[in-house]
């Protein structure tokens, strides 16, 4: 039988295997879309060099919470907050992100649901300049 404790351990690891962090080693596809300017001046090319369509991130050799995309960005994860209740799983997460040609790193938080089991999850996300929605999906 299972307690409140193995389902959250459960629950943190079906999250890191699904943003493919070393200890599962798992790549993990991110594709954006609905991609806005947060104010409503802001310039839209930083967002598309930023996300563009999406891209796969895998392993970094910096250590577990690292990762790196195949497009040159990397990112660390700050934060992980995983719920699961009733087989939804539910997640917010906060990265430190470092993208190619930018000299200052992005702080950007995200916002995912999926059902427990399933491979794929969708959500929102906003680095303070850019917003939209997400899907990820392991690879």
């Amino acid at each position: 039988m299972m307690n409140a404790r193995s389902i959250k351990s459960l629950t943190v690891a079906a999250t890191i295997s699904l943003f493919g962090l070393p200890a599962i080693a798992a790549d993990v596809s991110l594709s954006f879309d609905k991609i806005t300017t947060v104010d409503a001046d802001g310039d839209m090319s930083v967002c598309t060099k930023r996300y563009g369509s999406g891209y796969k991130t895998s392993a970094s050799d910096k250590g577990a919470e690292h990762r790196v995309t195949d497009n040159g960005h990397s990112f660390k994860v700050v934060s992980n907050d995983v719920s699961q209740n009733m087989g939804v799983v539910s997640f917010h997460n906060t990265y430190l992100m470092s993208f190619d040609g930018e000299t200052d790193p992005v702080s950007a938080e995200l916002w995912a649901t999926g059902l427990a089991g399933e491979p794929v999850y969708r959500g929102t996300f906003s680095d303070g300049t850019c917003r939209g929605h997400v899907d990820m999906s392991a690879s």
